[in-house]
């Protein structure tokens, strides 16, 4: 079960407050087309026809407003919490489309996951078995609600990852986590990812312009496939890393660590450094 705000009243009255907000422009800009549409067909006469006149410095202020409307009107984007249930896996399916998104770990005993996302009925949770998946998806936001998405995911658990974007940026901290597998596709946008600190997976990051970063934590063993781009800048550190092929670097002895990724990396054009 995912819940859309967090337990406590004052963040109840604060998820309150937002939807009131919302319902507020909604009204906004329903009496606004009403008012328009009036000017249009004749039916204003006196100071109402001439300040219909100034429409379309109505509809500028009215942007400049919603754009800047999380900071004029505070309108956070609303917290959500999926429950940790009996689930001995779980999986995130994240489609941000046009937002930023960031993904952590937490230590939780009654929580699943916990993070922000921009839509009042919070992600969907499906759970397949013994088996959970996390779905936050551009399709489920609501209007005029922008930020960076956040999940936390809870440690000790076996996780693997679905994510794309259209344009935006991906943080993703998963030193802490327990990986099995990764899957990232994104147009344009950076990537800074950590590896986990233990661990065995696999990992595939497609990623058509911008900067894609890979940390790796020390005792982590890494085997590397590039297909780089002819306006991709690679920088590895050639100290940690041995080339094997053109296309493949590896560090020493990784075939008999106990922790150890094997990350497909492409690139058509920005920086990638695995540092």
């Amino acid at each position: 079960m995912v819940n859309s705000s967090k337990s406590g009243n004052g963040l109840a009255v604060n998820a309150a407050r937002q939807r009131l907000r919302y319902r507020r422009w909604a009204v906004a800009l329903a009496a606004l087309g009403a008012f328009l549409l009036a000017y249009q067909l004749g039916l204003l006469s006196g100071p109402l026809a001439q300040a219909a006149a100034f429409w379309p410095l109505l509809l500028i202020l009215l942007g400049l407003s919603l754009a800047t409307g999380r900071v004029a009107l505070g309108l956070p984007l609303p917290s959500f919490a999926a429950d940790r249930g009996d689930y001995a896996s779980a999986h995130l399916h994240l489609a941000a489309g046009l937002a930023d998104a960031q993904v952590s770990a937490f230590v939780g005993a009654s929580q699943l996951a916990v993070g922000l996302f921009p839509g009042y009925g919070g992600p969907r949770l499906q759970a397949n078995g013994s088996s959970a998946t996390l779905i936050l998806d551009r399709r489920a936001t609501s209007p005029f609600l922008t930020g960076p998405w956040t999940v936390s995911l809870v440690k000790g658990l076996p996780w693997s990852f679905t994510l794309y974007s259209g344009v935006g940026h991906f943080k993703l901290n998963l030193r802490d986590l327990t990986v099995t597998a990764l899957s990232l596709q994104a147009g344009v946008g950076d990537v800074d990812l950590t590896l986990p600190a233990v661990g065995q997976g696999e990992m595939s990051l497609r990623l058509g312009l911008g900067d894609l970063t890979v940390r790796v934590p020390d005792g982590m063993a890494v085997k590397l496939k590039l297909a780089a781009g002819p306006l991709t800048h690679v920088r590895l550190d050639e100290q940690r890393f041995i080339q094997t092929n053109p296309s493949e670097w590896v560090t020493p002895n990784f075939s008999a660590s106990p922790q150890r990724f094997t990350l497909s990396l492409a690139l058509n054009a920005g920086d990638l450094q695995v540092i």
